[in-house]
Order: C-alpha cells, then structure tokens, then sequence
C-alpha cells in the first residue's frame, strides 16, 4: 500500500498544470513514505534529515550518482538552521568538487532545505527559496526517485 501510496504522488507530480512548489511537495511525499518504510523494514526511528541520509546511503551504490543540477543546487546557498553541517549547499560543492561519493545525499540535503521552505518540517531553511530552487530541487528529487525506485522495490522484496 505505501508503494502504490507514493506511486499515486509521483503521478500527480507529473502533471503539466500543476506550479512546481506542488511538483517538489508532491515528490517529497512520494520520497517521505520511501524512507519512512525503509526504516520501518530496518527498524530504525529516525528524523527526517538523519532518514534522507540512511536511505541515500543504503541506495548509492545501485542508483550511482546523479550529477545533473547539482552545481545549481551548489550555489544556491541552501542552509538550515539545525544540526551539523548547516551550510548544505557548501557541503555539495566540496563533495562536487572532491568527486566524493556522498555529493547525491548532499543534493538531496539541499532538496530538503529547499522542502523546508515549502512547508514546516523539523528543520526550517535560513533564506527564502526562490522558484528557481524549487524548479531545480523538484527536478532532481524526480531523477533520484526514478532511478531509486526499481532498487527500493527489490529491497522491500528480499525483506519482506
């Protein structure tokens, strides 16, 4: 059911006439029921920047790196005011610049960041979030979503 669930929100996403605040709202909650089924099936009781971070993590060496806008995530000065590394869009690009294997956790960091602007999560962005970042950050959950999907389906096989 929390497959189909988050399927049914990928679709709406998909729709021309929707703006893309909803298009980034729609994909996160897609991403949300993902990770917080993944902990469920780990049996870990995350927060929401710890869970993107695990389920990223368990995932990154089936769906690679996803290298398309991250240098626009990257300068965008994305912050949050909790937690370490609070400068998330600093991060990316020293992980960009490093070839660091963790640059997609932290492009979906910075996706975060920008979810926060959108509606009030544990974490809250330090400066507004322009369209633009919205634009980018629904983009690039979409290209995330779609390569992680196929691996996380085989996982909830193999763990069931």
């Amino acid at each position: 059911e929390i497959l189909s669930r988050a399927l049914r929100w990928l679709y709406r996403a998909n729709d021309y006439r929707i703006f893309w605040d909803e298009k980034l709202i729609y994909r996160w909650i897609a991403f949300n029921s993902l990770y917080n089924l993944y902990n469920q099936i780990s049996g870990h009781d995350r927060g929401e920047r710890a869970s993107v971070v695990a389920f990223e993590e368990e995932f990154r060496s089936s769906t690679g790196q996803i290298t398309q806008h991250t240098n626009l995530l990257a300068s965008f000065n994305l912050q949050l005011d909790r937690g370490q590394n609070r400068d998330v869009s600093t991060q990316l690009q020293n992980a960009i610049n490093s070839g660091d294997a963790t640059m997609t956790q932290w492009a979906l960091v910075c996706v975060y960041a920008a979810r926060c602007s959108l509606f009030h999560g544990e974490e809250k962005p330090l400066t507004h979030v322009s369209n633009m970042i919205i634009n980018v950050s629904a983009t690039y959950l979409e290209e995330y979503l779609k390569k992680v999907l196929p691996e996380f389906v085989k996982y909830c096989k193999q763990h069931s």
